[in-house]
């Protein structure tokens, strides 16, 4: 298993950390955690991720697509602009109350909504789902439970992005001071990334459920190559 399932309530810890940055910062990217060492990423981050999913998702304009975890709906307003319709789930409600005002455009509606509730049959004309770097916030029971949802649909591709890779969970805690800072988190009860995966379990789960899987190298031009990947689950 991941790490991170011993939190009982993984729903309410995370709806509360992304309901806190909510309030606290101006700064869209601040409030969905885009950040390096509490900074804002580049813009030229924010336009990879753009561009993954348009790609990953061969996205074009007679589309009807689900994003789930939009947050703040920093990245859904910018596919909105390649999409015919977006339907954009969180289950932080402040999130949402932000990307009303600030990421609202005709195309996209916004819900508030734990992803794993999703009732994807309610969507026919969707067959594309973004779930963009937010897997780390269930856990892998969750995540199942999700597929076991998705997996109603007749045809559908889902997105999978900027997954924690279990195997690279040092390198990305790479010095004795950061090891220690994420073993005190744990102990915790208040992970600092979340549910780190291994491929295994994810390619299991997908065979159970129905799905393929593709596993995808992330480009190194993204800040998270190095420890994350991207996969698609499709049917």
């Amino acid at each position: 298993m991941g790490e991170g399932e011993q939190i009982k309530d993984y729903s309410k810890f995370w709806k509360e950390h992304f309901d806190h940055n909510a309030q606290k910062y101006s700064s869209m990217l601040k409030q969905v955690d885009m950040t390096i060492n509490g900074q804002d990423v580049p813009e030229d981050q924010v336009k990879l991720r753009v561009e993954s999913i348009i790609r990953n998702l061969n996205l074009n304009q007679s589309d009807e697509i689900i994003d789930l975890c939009c947050g703040n709906g920093l990245l859904t307003k910018r596919i909105s602009y390649f999409v015919q319709k977006i339907y954009a789930f969180d289950l932080s409600d402040k999130l949402i109350e932000v990307a009303m005002k600030e990421s609202s455009a005709p195309n996209i509606l916004y819900f508030v909504k734990d992803v794993t509730d999703i009732d994807f049959l309610s969507f026919k004309s969707v067959t594309k789902v973004n779930f963009y770097s937010c897997i780390q916030y269930i856990n892998i029971e969750k995540f199942n439970k999700l597929l076991t949802n998705l997996a109603k649909m007749e045809k559908v591709t889902m997105y999978v992005s900027n997954v924690p890779d279990k195997h690279k969970i040092w390198d990305y805690y790479d010095t004795p001071e950061k090891k220690e800072f994420y073993l005190q988190s744990i102990k915790k009860n208040q992970p600092h990334i979340g549910t780190w995966y291994v491929k295994d379990e994810l390619k299991e789960l997908a065979k159970i459920n129905g799905f393929n899987i593709e596993f995808l190298e992330i480009e190194k031009e993204r800040n998270t190559s190095y420890y994350r990947f991207d996969f698609l689950v499709y049917k």
